[in-house]
């Protein structure tokens, strides 16, 4: 549900009404009480809403919110109690029940050695744009997703077909007068890129149509893009009145600061094949191929043994943080403990086996 006092969205009555306006001033409200807190109240780790720890009660922001997101109709619930922690496939029967607007789908497909999280985010008829509630539903969809030990990928796209994630959603940044408003805003976009560059499995990027502003920031946090030949993608912001931020520093390691500079001070939308020749997405296929390009990229993941991938991945992010000799010195600590892990014994003999044979 949009918040209260966006452009074009009627005016709710009664407690739906606070609802929205709730909706309205998370932003806000992260910047002035602990945003890391508060994601973590709402997230799947703790499974309650801020309002509860704060003892704020339902008109809380955070609270309204969680009603809103849900998308329910029967009034205003009480703020949840303390509950048993749930897997993330049985939060998404109740995350598949979201608001009017948007939704986050997530599915199963079950892979030898455990499954592919299969996650859509369904804004179709507004270009998948992103508001607050949106954000932090993938925020916590993906915080869900990590705790799943037999997780082996996921796979994130955008419904409709014409937009990955079109952007930030304007309507609601036009709104915003104050700058702990901005920071605030932006704060949930890099808290979203942050949950998926958390997530200790590979998330493949599925890109058709457009990726703009803060949705390729979020396509830029996955560890591969693969995209449809009818692919488009932008930084717009500076046209709109504000810099490119937050995981748009992500950019220059994918593509270079030339070309970065290129699209975040010209603000021009590149086509597939610069993407693809500029090194922005890892491959371009027809469209009627995307569906099969994402698979062979998954299935070729599910082939390694587990432990090995999330060990790859996870080393990987703290190559971007360390210097050279530190991050060869990470790499030989990985390789010590892949080994006692003994992850490896069954493979290599089988190939040894296969060689001798």
């Amino acid at each position: 549900m949009h918040a209260a006092g966006i452009v074009g969205v009627p005016r709710l009555s009664g407690q739906h009404a606070m609802h929205a306006a709730g909706c309205a001033r998370i932003a806000r409200y992260l910047e002035i009480e602990r945003p890391d807190m508060v994601l973590e109240r709402i997230g799947w780790r703790e499974h309650r809403i801020a309002a509860e720890v704060d003892g704020q009660g339902i008109g809380h922001p955070l609270g309204s919110c969680e009603a809103t997101r849900r998308g329910s109709n029967r009034g205003i619930p009480p703020a949840r109690q303390s509950a048993p922690k749930l897997g993330a496939r049985q939060r998404a029967k109740e995350r598949n029940v979201m608001s009017r607007v948007h939704k986050v789908d997530i599915s199963w497909d079950r892979r030898p050695g455990g499954v592919v999280a299969n996650v859509v985010f369904d804004n179709a008829r507004r270009l998948n744009v992103l508001n607050p509630p949106a954000l932090l539903d993938l925020t916590e969809a993906f915080l869900g997703l990590a705790r799943e030990d037999d997780l082996r990928a996921v796979v994130f796209s955008g419904a409709g077909g014409r937009a990955f994630i079109g952007g930030a959603d304007i309507n609601h940044m036009a709104n915003m007068r104050h700058p702990e408003d901005g920071r605030a805003f932006i704060t949930l976009v890099h808290k979203l890129c942050q949950a998926i560059r958390d997530c200790p499995v590979p998330v493949i990027c599925r890109l058709e149509g457009y990726t703009l502003g803060a949705g390729l920031e979020v396509a830029a946090a996955c560890d591969m893009r693969i995209a449809a030949d009818n692919a488009h993608f932008g930084m717009p912001e500076v046209k709109v009145g504000i810099p490119s931020v937050v995981e748009a520093a992500l950019l220059p390691r994918l593509i270079g600061w030339g070309r970065t500079s290129w699209l975040l001070l010209t603000a021009e939308t590149i086509d597939a094949a610069t993407a693809d020749r500029w090194g922005l997405v890892e491959q371009v296929v027809p469209a009627a191929k995307l569906d099969g390009a994402v698979e062979r990229c998954v299935a070729s993941i599910v082939e390694a043994t587990p432990k090995s991938v999330r060990a790859q991945k996870r080393l990987m992010r703290r190559w971007e943080r360390l210097p050279l000799d530190e991050a060869v010195q990470a790499g030989i600590d990985a390789f010590a403990q892949s080994v006692a892990d003994g992850e490896h014994i069954e493979r290599m003999t089988a190939f040894v086996n296969r060689k001798r044979g």
